[in-house]
Parts: C-alpha cells; structure tokens; sequence
C-alpha cells in the first residue's frame, strides 16, 4: 500500500496486520463535516471536546504493547518531478517525531472524549489529552513505526496527528485494546507454508 495506518497485531497466536481507518472527530456542538486536516479554531475563553461516535473502536488489538505502521498522504506527490537524488547528503527525518501520537480516550454516554481544546485570548491554542508514552521510527519506503513504550490497559485509544499552531487533525485512527475481542475483519495473515513432501524411502534393487 502507497500509505495510510496499519496494526500489528497477534490473534490466538498468529500475527496479523489490520487497516485501520481514519474516523472522523466531531467537535461537541455536532460539526461534523468537512473538516479533513481543518484547524479546531474555538472561541477565545471556550473549552471544547472532540468526541468519537460509539463506545468503541471497530479495529481491536488483542496485546497490550501494539505496534503500527503509518505513512500519511502527503508523502506521496506523484505530480512534482522527482529530484535528483544526492547521496552525499544524509537523509532527513520524513516528519517531525512529534507528529504523531497515541491518545487514550474516555467514554462517556456511548462516546469516546479524546481531548479538549481551548483558545486563549491571545490567540494561542491549549489541548488536554492523555498521551501516551510513544516512540516513532523510520522504516523502508518512508513508513513510520510507531508503538507505545509501556503496556496499554485495556480501553480505547486513537492515533493524532499534531499539527503544530493548528492544533490537531480532528481525523483520528481511532482503536481499542482487548485480548478477548473477537477477530478483527479483512486482516492480512501470513501465507499458509505448503506442506513439504514426505522423503521418499529409497528403493531396494532387486537381487540378481
């Protein structure tokens, strides 16, 4: 895939990786829209929530310690000419390591709080979230591996996008973790090995 965010993720023993998909945050007065990759712009003085429809997430991670692999769009620019390459200079980091983060998120009345946003009256935007401890690495073909440093309890997470004085993407890849939630749908397993061919005794030549 040319991008987007997947889990890595062990089901009754066998590795899998799951797609998951972007949900869209809904900020507490039912704005839900067109708001991809939109600046939360509140009233100077006025708190609000982002809020998740549902008490829970539709992709589940059965460990405690998930990893995930991501890659956002904007990496790929298929209309501007390719660069020359310079190998002499050393490769720069894809985005900042902040960019990206974990968030547990709080349910409450059948939806998940995943943080509340405040506009100064300077201007300068605050948010409240409960982070969680994170590292984020560089993989093959500009992926990032991002995965907590601790165990996660269960309950439901998301994924954020930071955009530095914007605030945060109010699109989130929202998940949950839970070792006894049933399969996640559609996932990638391994390719089943093919059975390998008994040896074949060898042949006894028939005495003369």
């Amino acid at each position: 895939e040319s991008s987007g965010v997947y889990l890595l993720d062990t089901f009754q023993g066998q590795p899998q990786i799951v797609e998951v998909q972007q949900t869209a945050g809904d900020i507490n007065r039912n704005t839900k829209g067109n708001i991809f990759r939109g600046a939360i712009n509140p009233i100077a003085g006025l708190k609000q929530t982002i809020e998740l429809d549902g008490a829970h997430a539709a992709v589940q991670a059965h460990v405690d310690v998930p990893a995930f692999y991501l890659k956002p769009d904007d990496q790929d620019k298929p209309d501007q000419p390719a660069q020359p390459q310079q190998p002499q200079q050393p490769q720069q980091p894809i985005v900042p390591f902040d960019r990206f983060r974990i968030v547990r998120t709080e349910v409450k009345n059948g939806k998940r709080i995943v943080g509340d946003v405040k506009r100064q009256v300077t201007g300068k935007i605050s948010q409240e979230q409960h982070l969680v401890k994170t590292t984020i690495t560089n993989v093959t073909g500009g992926w990032l591996k991002l995965t907590p440093i601790e165990s996660l309890a269960p309950g439901e997470y998301a994924i954020v996008e930071m955009m530095g004085k914007e605030g945060m993407n109010l699109y989130v890849w929202d998940f949950g973790v839970n070792p006894k939630a049933p399969a996640n749908p559609n996932p990638w397993k391994p390719d089943a090995k093919p059975d390998a061919k008994p040896e074949t005794a060898p042949t006894a030549k028939p005495e003369n």
